[in-house]
């Protein structure tokens, strides 16, 4: 059972880290991560769920549980999926699943690369705190794990999270917009005394971070506006999100965001995560630049948020207020402008 020991104030980041069951040997692998102290924010990526298809001689069908405790309990994660369209698994509520319809194999992990990894799933607890986090990984079918004649393996990694506790956050949440082939990227200190550096980072497949290209370090001025552009952003699709440097060298992580630099001509939106927990993103690409309304209905018709925001030609990603307080069920996204109105259908857990 590994522990995962926090410094105060920091924000940990954990590099992949492989989970094997031995045929014959184990038919469960549990894996425990303790916190020194309550954490929020916590996300991760677990790759290579999959199912290796027909025809081979270790038919197996890969499971994986995700559970997490605090101090007021259970929480239970929002998971989405690297490959929104992939088929190799699914996902019904904290639990994956390989589909005996789709082979997976070794195609299905970090190595397929990125946009693909269809393999791959990202978990994020949103806001809850947490002091223990717990990964089963077993398989569908456990009688074909003890005709395996090769050791089968999920990756976990990428794990991050902020101290209750810790660092004051300075900053807004980060926001971007995908305008020709650069992408523009906006954000707000707050109104604190926190000293320190804001650095903007990316990444091609929301595991491995690097600092945008030509774009410095900024300093931490209190309820100060920001942007920035990201010049070449990698194809398809690209993450980001801001690392916050206190003089002490304490650091703390926003929450990433993802954009599509490769979108459709196509009107449409999306949302993400979706099931989501207390917020989400909403992606738009609209045909031209205007101010849109957002609203949420609930099943009976009720509006349960109205809203209006600003809005440029082509892709961007929108971040809607806190919804922690609306309760459970499926709503009704609705965007319109001026002559569009797109509907989406969100479903609060």
């Amino acid at each position: 059972m590994p522990s995962l020991p926090i410094s105060r104030y920091r924000a940990q980041q954990m590099l992949w880290k492989l989970i094997r069951i031995w045929p014959t040997r184990h038919l469960l692998a549990r894996v425990v991560y303790t916190f020194s102290k309550p954490v929020q924010n916590v996300q991760f990526g677990i790759a290579d769920i999959d199912y290796p298809g027909p025809g081979t001689p270790f038919n197996y069908i890969d499971k994986v549980t995700i559970t997490a405790t605090g101090p007021n309990g259970s929480v239970i994660p929002v998971i989405t999926k690297y490959n929104g369209s992939s088929a190799v698994f699914s996902i019904a509520s904290n639990v994956c699943t390989a589909n005996s319809g789709a082979g997976g194999a070794n195609v299905s992990s970090l190595v397929q690369g990125s946009p693909a990894q269809d393999g791959t799933a990202f978990v994020d607890f949103g806001t809850g705190a947490i002091t223990s986090i717990t990964i089963q990984y077993g398989t569908v079918n456990n009688a074909n794990v003890r005709n395996n004649p090769r050791l089968q393996a999920i990756s976990i990694g990428n794990l991050t999270f902020i101290p209750l506790s810790g660092l004051p956050i300075a900053f807004s949440q980060l926001e971007a917009q995908l305008k020709d082939k650069e992408v523009s990227l906006q954000w707000q200190t707050l109104a604190s005394k926190e000293e320190g550096l804001l650095y903007v980072e990316r990444s091609r497949n929301g595991l491995q971070w690097e600092s945008v290209p030509g774009v410095n370090p900024f300093r931490i001025i209190a309820d100060t506006k920001y942007s920035t552009i990201d010049e070449s952003p990698f194809p398809v699709v690209t993450f980001y999100r801001l690392k916050q440097v206190s003089i002490t060298g304490e650091e703390l992580f926003s929450r990433i965001i993802r954009v599509n630099t490769t979108p459709s001509g196509n009107t449409y939106i999306r949302t993400y995560p979706n099931p989501f927990r207390s917020t989400f993103n909403l992606e738009v690409n609209w045909p031209e630049t205007e101010r849109i309304s957002i609203r949420v209905f609930s099943m009976a018709g009720q509006i349960v948020h109205q809203s209006t925001a600003s809005i440029q030609k082509g892709f961007q990603v929108l971040t809607l207020p806190d919804f922690s307080k609306l309760p459970k069920g499926v709503y009704s996204l609705q965007v319109t402008g001026n002559s569009i109105s797109q509907l989406s259908t969100i479903n609060k857990q």
